[in-house]
């Protein structure tokens, strides 16, 4: 839970990043402008500090230098709005002291009556916070692929005990083999699926017959009988 939240306070901080700039002509006054013209602008923070940085400017202007702080030597470029729909941004821009020579040739007249939604191209920050966030999931995707190695490495384990176990079954004949059955009788509970009851006789039988220094071959039957349920049980595993 505490990963989400912190998450969300990560992409929530991105927001933040957005601010309204004031863009008004470098000499104060009125300026008409037309497509493809180039002209002095200054770009001002009216959030905060941080200076302006990007590339289009309110889809208007396209900067082509940056003289000072705020001063920027610009292109009027309009953008297609269709274009400026795909990437929307929170960033604004407060256009004044422009004019815009109406004509054929413009894509938009409106862009200087109002604050709107600016292409301010952020890829570089973007990416920053794509890498705090990758850099935070990391830690947890590495444990996670430790968990799920392990846990095929004590699968594959299982497997191979589980193999051992049933050949033992399946190649009981003699006492000696008889008796490593028992010996690993909790093994054989455990990892295997036998009967229980038959499980519970075989260890009750091989009790009352395992310390003779000899045994009868109708003990050896009996053991063999009920080992041979055994092997019934696992000869399809």
């Amino acid at each position: 839970m505490k990963c989400y939240k912190l998450l969300f306070i990560l992409l929530l901080s991105y927001s933040s990043f957005a601010d309204t700039y004031l863009v008004i002509p470098h000499d104060k006054g009125e300026a008409q402008i037309k497509l493809g013209d180039i002209l002095y602008v200054e770009i001002i923070n009216q959030d905060g500090d941080r200076p302006f940085s990007g590339e289009k400017v309110a889809g208007v202007f396209h900067v082509l230098d940056k003289i000072e702080k705020n001063t920027f030597r610009v292109i009027v470029s309009p953008q297609n709005p269709q274009n400026r729909k795909k990437n929307k941004n929170l960033d604004k821009f407060e256009m004044r002291g422009f004019n815009f020579e109406k004509g054929s040739n413009n894509i938009t007249q409106e862009f200087l009556t109002s604050d709107i939604d600016y292409d301010l191209s952020q890829e570089s920050l973007r990416k920053y916070i794509y890498i705090i966030i990758i850099l935070f999931l990391l830690p947890f995707l590495f444990k996670l692929l430790i968990k799920y190695t392990r846990s095929l490495e004590e699968k594959k384990k299982l497997a191979i005990k589980r193999k051992r176990l049933k050949s033992l079954i399946l190649k009981a004949k003699t006492r000696e083999e008889l008796e490593n059955v028992y010996l690993y009788k909790k093994e054989i509970d455990k990892l295997l699926k036998v009967n229980k009851e038959t499980l519970t006789q075989f260890t009750q039988d091989m009790n009352s017959i395992q310390y003779k220094q000899r045994w009868t071959e109708d003990d050896i039957n009996k053991i063999s009988k009920i080992v041979g349920e055994f092997k019934k049980d696992v000869s399809g595993i």
